[in-house]
Formats: C-alpha cells, sequence, structure tokens
C-alpha cells in the first residue's frame, strides 16, 4: 500500500539514552532482533530514530537499510496500526515492488544535496599593453561537497564588460560525489580591446545546485608615446651667390631642428651652420 504524504523521519538518540524516557511498546524486541541480525552489535549503541506523518508522530524505530543516492529507507517501527511493522520510505512515489538489501543503519540523516565550490575565488590576468594579441587562460577548478550528483551545469559571463572575455566549455554534464571527480573550464580576455580595465562576473549554474560565482578583471594599458622629429628648414642661403645673403656675405645655411614627442611638450631648436669652404661649424 502507498500512502503519500510529508513523512520526515528525525533522530531521537541512542537507545541507551532513550530507552527509560520514551514509551515503546515493542521497541525492546525490535532492537535486540536487529542488534542480533547485525552481527552481534550493541544495542544500546543502535540510533533511534522518530517517523513522523505531517508533523504528527507515528512511531519510533530503527532504520535498517537506506541509499542516499536513491532516496529511500526501510524503517521498522514499534508501533502502527497497534504492531509493529517494516515499511519502505521513499523520497518519489513508487509503483513496483523494491528489493532493499539491509546492510547500514543510519545514525543520522541529512537533507542530500549538492554543493559546489569554485576555486580560485577570483582570477586577475597579467597586464597587456595596446596592440596585444591571444592571452593565456586561466582555469576554474568546479568541486561537488555536496552528497548527490550536481547534474549539468552551465557557465555564464554576466557584468559591465561580460562582451570581452570567454568561457571554455559553457557547460558541464555532471560532477559525481568522489572527491576526484572535480571539472575544470578556462577564461581569458578577448584580444585587442583597447586601454582601460575590464570586469566580469562567471557563475556555474544548474537546478540541483546553488549558484557560485566568481570575479574576473583584466587592465591594458596605453602605448608607449614615440618621439616625433621633424626637421623645418628656417634660413637658408645660397651657397652660390653671397650676394643673396647681404646680412651675413657668407653663403652659410641655417636649418631648425625641432623635436617633438606626444606626450610631453618637448622642443629643441638646433642650428647647423655648415660653409661651402673650410671645416669651421657653429
Amino acid at each position: 500500500m502507498q500512502n503519500n504524504g510529508s513523512w520526515t523521519l528525525t533522530r531521537v538518540g541512542t537507545y541507551s539514552n532513550v530507552k527509560n524516557d520514551l514509551n515503546f511498546k515493542y521497541m525492546h524486541e525490535i532492537v535486540g532482533e536487529v542488534a542480533g541480525k547485525f552481527e552481534n552489535l550493541d544495542k544500546d549503541t543502535i540510533v533511534i530514530h522518530e517517523l513522523k506523518e505531517d508533523d504528527n508522530h507515528i512511531a519510533y524505530g530503527v532504520v535498517i537499510a537506506y541509499s542516499a543516492t536513491e532516496g529511500m529507507a526501510v524503517f521498522v517501527g514499534d508501533l502502527w496500526n497497534d504492531s509493529g511493522a517494516g515499511y519502505l520510505l521513499s523520497t518519489t512515489a513508487k509503483t513496483d515492488d523494491v528489493t532493499v538489501t539491509a546492510g547500514m543503519i543510519a545514525t543520522d540523516f541529512v537533507k542530500q544535496t549538492a554543493s559546489i565550490t569554485l576555486a580560485p575565488a577570483k582570477l586577475t590576468f597579467p597586464e597587456a599593453t595596446e596592440g596585444y594579441g591571444e592571452q593565456t587562460p586561466l582555469t576554474v577548478t568546479v568541486n561537488n561537497m555536496g552528497t548527490v550528483d550536481t547534474g549539468s551545469l552551465n557557465i555564464t559571463l554576466s557584468g559591465n564588460n561580460d562582451d570581452c572575455f570567454t568561457v571554455t566549455p559553457d557547460a558541464i554534464d555532471n560532477i559525481g560525489t568522489d572527491s576526484s571527480n572535480g571539472a575544470s573550464f578556462k577564461v581569458k580576455p578577448n584580444a585587442g580591446l583597447p586601454a582601460g580595465t575590464y570586469t566580469a562576473t562567471v557563475t556555474v549554474s544548474g537546478t540541483k545546485v546553488v549558484s557560485r560565482s566568481i570575479d574576473v578583471s583584466f587592465t591594458v594599458t596605453a602605448s608607449p608615446s614615440t618621439p616625433v622629429v621633424i626637421i623645418v628648414p628656417d634660413d637658408t642661403a645660397d651657397t652660390t651667390d653671397p650676394a643673396k645673403n647681404p646680412e651675413t656675405g657668407d653663403n652659410s645655411t641655417h636649418l631648425l631642428w625641432a623635436v617633438m614627442a606626444s606626450s610631453a611638450l618637448c622642443a629643441a631648436a638646433l642650428l647647423f651652420s655648415s660653409r661651402r669652404r673650410g671645416e669651421e661649424m657653429q
């Protein structure tokens, strides 16, 4: 018979701690029987659970087998319809017979969840200069710290500059509960960004887990200034006809050299004289 409802199991304590405090009808016999079946366990160490339906007491008993991954437990209660009985409790409805092999006596029950962690906690890429090329991607590791598989996970970018980064891959099929079964993905800034600081958030999410996020940042610096030298003829004397230079009466040539840099106001004027005859420079 199947009875759908809000059923809960709560740890009460070890048999030695509760046997004199709770009103058991058949529990003493049940605990003794279970202890004998499980390789002569000390019955005082067996843990007693309370079964409730819609927060109403149903029975005290012992969980003689359970499957965390399938969400099932076999509960032997001291009072159910005025008799001791064993029942299969399941987190999902069952329409067929189920066989469960006794082998683990539950000491406590914890909600079965998948819980992921991301490492490192944030990513900061090395600075690059304008005109840079492909950058080396950084790796993010995803681990499952929960008690069930994660199921499929999606990896997305958001934030001010989410279009300036790339994640590979953008999904993870599943991460099991084995600690060695972690997964990873890579993040890198896109090539050719202009000077500035770029930030985004990477989020890993799924239907069975609480989403986790890390921040990423990347800075591009401006290219160094390149000095520009411009030669401007200023006062040119004819080198063949002194009459064309009546002020000096010589045939010297004067050139103004102006040195300018885009990053600073810098100018210098150099006056070179060369004489057509002789080696004197002034």
